[in-house]
């Protein structure tokens, strides 16, 4: 269920009329090889700045999966208890919304690009 804010603008919207809203709305993921030597066997960094998220894991579907894991339980909190900033609010809805629908993995898998990295001397 969405949380609702009380106060004199509240509105009903659909689920639909949401995901229309919503469906522009794609977060920015950075990945950053922590050692940069090997593409396969180092760690990675995963990060979603606009909400100062970071997660750091052996590989980069790891680093991505404890990404979305974290995502999606900062934008259920911040949403149910109403702390975040306005400028926040359509991205902790994109990933509410793709947390109902199953998708919040390939939404982040999809907006992740490579960053601060070089792939001369890379095992």
């Amino acid at each position: 269920m969405l949380p609702r804010r009380q106060g004199p603008h509240t509105a009903v919207v659909s689920l639909d009329d949401l995901h229309v809203m919503l469906d522009g709305i794609v977060p920015a993921v950075e990945l950053h090889p922590a050692s940069g030597l090997s593409f396969t066997a180092d760690y990675w960094v995963a990060l979603l700045p606009e909400l100062g998220l970071e997660h750091v894991d052996l590989g980069v579907d790891a680093a991505l999966i404890g990404l979305a894991n974290r995502a999606v339980e900062i934008a259920r909190d911040r949403l149910r208890d109403g702390d975040y900033d306005e400028n926040a609010l359509p991205l902790l809805l994109r990933l509410w919304l793709a947390n109902e629908t199953g998708a919040t993995g390939p939404l982040l898998e999809s907006a992740a690009r490579l960053h601060a990295w070089a792939h001369e001397g890379m095992r």
